[in-house]
């Protein structure tokens, strides 16, 4: 998903105000825990879950941060992304989450 990160560079067709929704292994487990241990509270609901939104702007603050290595993210063409090495899947994905609003997460946390 990020084949120059190590050369301190993102790439891709976000635009820099697209949300985009993240989540960890720790929010996983713990929503998957609430799902077991309360079945119906959780049955025949479509939830969307995510721990976190943040533009991709924010996230090569956070990485920046992270890695104590400046990282930057260009927006590309579709044919460029992929030139680079992004499966033409995500590069439509990124499409894709410009184009679409948005889910609201708060429901997420809500639920347990």
């Amino acid at each position: 998903m990020a084949p120059e990160l190590h050369k301190g560079i993102l790439f891709g067709r976000w635009e820099p105000e697209t949300l985009i929704k993240l989540t960890c292994g720790e929010d996983t487990a713990r929503f998957a825990r609430a799902v077991f241990e309360d079945p119906e509270k959780f049955n025949k609901k479509d939830i969307d879950a995510s721990g976190d939104e943040l533009t991709i702007i924010q996230i090569a603050d956070v990485l920046s941060k992270a890695k104590k290595k400046q990282v930057t993210y260009e927006k590309v063409s579709y044919e460029e992304a992929v030139r680079r090495g992004m499966f033409e899947g995500t590069v439509a994905a990124h499409e894709w989450m410009n184009a679409v609003p948005g889910f609201d997460i708060s429901e997420t946390y809500a639920l347990f």
